[in-house]
């Protein structure tokens, strides 16, 4: 799955003044077409037998919501879905920065809403 997200170019990293990493915000883009696939066919991409059960579900509710495309008019969503500071700099907004900087890149990216 990481695989799949990292070519997307929708991550941003929070890097100290040395260039180190001390936070990321991993992001992803969901589109309408997606929901053309079954469940049978989204599981047959994934090799981690653990993963399948969570992959199912996700899969499943993303289809009982498939409605909510067509009631914001768009064929296309853009997901944050983790964000994650180093320790050390928690409670000094950058998760807040993290999640700032991701809608901005979603509305430069054309995603709405």
């Amino acid at each position: 799955m990481v695989k799949e997200i990292v070519p997307k170019h929708l991550l941003l990293f929070a890097l100290d003044p040395h260039g180190k990493s001390i936070g990321v915000s991993i992001n992803s883009p969901c589109y309408l077409s997606e929901l053309d696939a079954s469940t049978a066919q989204v599981l047959g991409d994934i090799s981690d037998p653990k993963y399948k059960p969570l992959a199912a579900i996700h899969h499943e509710l993303r289809l009982k919501n498939r409605h909510i495309y067509q009631e914001l008019g768009t064929d296309k969503f853009f997901g944050i879905r983790m964000v994650g500071v180093e320790n050390s700099q928690r409670g000094m907004g950058g998760a807040t920065e993290l999640i700032r900087r991701s809608i901005l890149l979603a509305g430069c990216l054309g995603f709405s809403g």
